[in-house]
């Protein structure tokens, strides 16, 4: 394999494994940052909703429960609400088209933990479960459902995003690889056809290699022009030297 493709595939991976990276990285990234947002977000609202729902089930009325969802329809991500009580009975339940009492049953049972606001993803919906406390007894669980449809949108769109650049990135660096490449090889490969020029028969050391960059390449561009130069007077010299001797031979005769 020649220098100039060595170099050109070396360059090639390198700038694949960089775009390889960037649409990965930076999607899982945002990924996480988003669902970290929502869940946040789903924490709070939670909260807020615990209140009323323990009032309603200490009294046994969903009123209370009701006005507090309905604040919570103005939210873009809120999907639906249910409400266990202490028997794991659904007492309350809101917009729940789609899923099941066992679903979320199978969820209070065993899939998250009872101590702590709890976080399940499932079918692009982000389930918070918080206990709900009355005094220092346990009274029953909150399930609030927000929606990712949104969310896996974005990250889809700014998924593809990343893929045209990393595309992009890969294609104008190959071409300046390419370019690079070229521009250190042509002088390279100029050189070594007047080296193999020389080597033959039909060297002529009134020749020189033209090359005037100022790299390393045109250094040692120079440097063969003047070893050229010292080979041709010396054979001149050597020439000089050669018919002087004819000469004396001559009028020796």
């Amino acid at each position: 394999m020649s220098i100039k493709m060595r170099f050109i595939l070396t360059f090639v991976i390198t700038l694949l494994v960089i775009s390889s990276f960037i649409a990965m990285f930076f999607p899982m990234r945002y990924r996480t940052q988003s669902l970290s947002f929502i869940e946040n977000k789903g924490r709070g609202l939670a909260e807020v909703v615990s209140y009323p729902a323990i009032l309603g089930l200490d009294f046994r009325s969903t009123p209370s429960v009701m006005a507090a969802v309905e604040g919570l329809k103005l939210v873009e991500e809120y999907r639906y609400v249910a409400v266990f009580d202490r028997d794991d009975k659904l007492f309350a339940q809101f917009d729940l088209d789609g899923v099941s009492e066992s679903q979320l049953n199978k969820l209070l049972k065993g899939e998250m933990g009872e101590d702590e606001i709890g976080r399940f993803i499932k079918n692009d919906i982000l389930i918070i479960k918080k206990p709900l406390i009355s005094g220092e007894k346990k009274i029953g669980t909150l399930f609030l459902g927000l929606t990712l449809q949104k969310i896996n949108e974005e990250i889809r769109d700014y998924q593809a995003l990343c893929v045209l650049l990393s595309l992009v990135l890969l294609g104008i660096g190959s071409l300046v690889g390419y370019l690079f490449a070229r521009g250190i090889v042509r002088p390279l490969s100029r050189i070594t056809v007047f080296a193999e020029s020389l080597a033959s028969r039909a060297g002529d050391l009134t020749q020189k290699i033209s090359i005037k960059t100022k790299d390393e390449i045109g250094r040692v561009a120079e440097a063969f022009n003047n070893i050229i130069d010292s080979m041709h007077n010396m054979v001149l010299q050597i020439r000089t030297t050669a018919d002087k001797v004819a000469t004396s031979s001559q009028q020796l005769s």
